[in-house]
């Protein structure tokens, strides 16, 4: 059976721009299979791995952050045993419903918080899946989940899992908003975090014939967007929005020049635009066009690195959605390669009496 994170157990959110979101998956009955992998992603960028009671963190300024303060990984690791017991303590139950001691079941989760920055309001989510199909979905109104007919086969005349998470006093999902708010706060360069300067918007051209790129790398995404216009009028579809290995991320919009006649060219613009920033204009100019030929072109070694860059990560064609799914294929292999063992008692009411206080020890330093 393959194994992947059921990305469909979001919710759809439209007005909603960052996000911090855990996926874990249980598995039983497979070999060479480890039970328990999981990552934790804000805005869809890894920030740290779950394997057993430790944690990994993957982006630059989450590293120096838990360096400057321990209690940092002593949080995301108490969150990796939680959801373990949790999934473990679900996956049992349901295989003892059907007497089924044995064959392999796969049991995924989707849980975390989305946070809209213009009302600075947050929502909850949280949902699993067995073997593929959705089990059931959390109420974020009532606190109370909501069964698929999936999910009834295991629990006849009405009842319920015994072993549903208790989210009155869960501890990880009534305190996820605040920590991506401080996560945001820090990779935005407002704490001990880096603070990145505002994006710089450049054009890209391989050839005197080939499209003319625009492209915006290291913001953050408060609603980017990119597209050309001519005499103010966009001719362009959004460009696609693709995440930096350092946590940030980057836009491009492409505009096809080789029927546009040269006294043409300064009726068209590249329009950049990012929540709470005023818009970056730029107009297509040649002179203003960084090349990998001629006279714009970066000289000596630079220039073979030069062209690589445009090549790999700018022009190659559909490569954004290559670079995606690789990224996405390194980091399922990676988390598949690692192994978690816990025990169940953290999930009980101590364990998050003691995970409030592990996030107000933390939270007093940051």
């Amino acid at each position: 059976m393959e194994l992947v994170f059921l990305l469909t157990l979001l919710p759809v959110a439209h007005s909603v721009n960052r996000s911090l979101t855990y996926f874990v998956t249980l598995s039983a009955g497979f070999q060479d299979v480890p039970e328990f992998v999981g990552v934790a992603m804000m805005d869809g960028v890894p920030l740290l791995y779950c394997y057993g009671d430790r944690s990994e963190e993957r982006v630059d300024w989450l590293q120096r952050l838990a360096a400057e303060n321990p209690k940092l990984s002593d949080w995301n690791q108490h969150i990796c045993a939680l959801k373990y017991n949790t999934s473990k303590r679900i996956l049992e139950e349901l295989r003892n419903h059907t007497n089924q001691t044995g064959g392999a079941h796969v049991l995924q989760e989707a849980s975390g918080c989305q946070l809209d920055t213009d009302t600075r309001t947050s929502t909850l989510h949280d949902s699993f899946a067995l073997d593929g199909e959705e089990l059931m979905t959390l109420d974020r109104k009532s606190w109370t989940w909501n069964y698929t007919d999936r999910a009834r086969t295991f629990t006849a005349d009405g009842r319920r899992l015994s072993s549903e998470p208790d989210y009155v006093s869960d501890v990880y999902l009534d305190l996820c908003p605040e920590m991506l708010k401080k996560y945001l706060k820090y990779s935005n360069g407002s704490g001990s975090g880096p603070s990145p300067e505002p994006p710089a918007v450049v054009l890209l051209q391989t050839s005197p014939s080939a499209p003319v790129r625009c492209h915006a790398s290291g913001f953050y995404p408060d609603g980017p967007r990119m597209f050309w216009r001519r005499d103010g009028e966009r001719v362009q579809e959004e460009g696609e929005v693709l995440p930096n290995r350092d946590g940030t991320f980057q836009i491009s919009a492409v505009l096809n020049v080789s029927s546009i006649r040269t006294e043409d060219w300064s009726r068209y613009e590249c329009v950049f635009q990012l929540s709470g920033e005023k818009d970056v204009i730029t107009k297509l100019d040649r002179a203003a066009i960084r090349t990998s030929y001629g006279e714009n072109q970066p000289a000596g070694p630079i220039s073979v690195c030069y062209r690589l860059y445009l090549f790999m990560f700018v022009f190659s064609p559909g490569e954004p959605s290559k670079t995606r799914t690789a990224v996405v294929m390194v980091m399922v292999v990676v988390v598949l390669g690692l192994v978690a063992a816990v025990g169940f008692r953290l999930y009980k009411k101590k364990a998050a009496d003691s995970g409030y206080e592990l996030y107000e020890t933390l939270t007093a330093d940051l």
